[in-house]
């Protein structure tokens, strides 16, 4: 779990699904050690993606003096709430050693400035 705290707002970031973490997590530490071979299988079958943000991508105050003594304060700011979910797979090529990533992903994103 990724935790991290920006401009006075939270984000907490889990890569699995809690029925597939568990499972995942002990097959890869079997017998105490670390097994990569798991972690292909993995994900070479195939992981579903599931992410979803909100945060202000923009944000200003400014205050201009006035002959009244009283300031003007203009703010401006601009919500944003983004989302990702698909599919992603990867395929190694031992011969050629290479490793392909498939990405079927569907991106989306709304704002709002006022």
């Amino acid at each position: 779990m990724l935790y991290m705290r920006f401009r006075d707002q939270d984000y907490a970031m889990l890569p699995l699904d809690m029925e597939t973490m568990p499972e995942t997590i002990r097959q890869m530490f079997e017998n105490k050690r670390f097994n990569v071979q798991h972690i292909e299988r993995f994900l070479a079958q195939g992981y579903h993606m599931n992410f979803h943000m909100g945060a202000f991508a923009y944000e200003t105050s400014r205050k201009i003096p006035t002959s009244l003594g009283l300031p003007i304060e203009i703010k401006g700011s601009m919500p944003t709430v983004a989302s990702v979910t698909g599919q992603v797979k990867l395929q190694m090529e031992e011969q050629m050693k290479r490793v392909k990533i498939h990405l079927n992903i569907r991106p989306t994103s709304v704002s709002f400035v006022y």
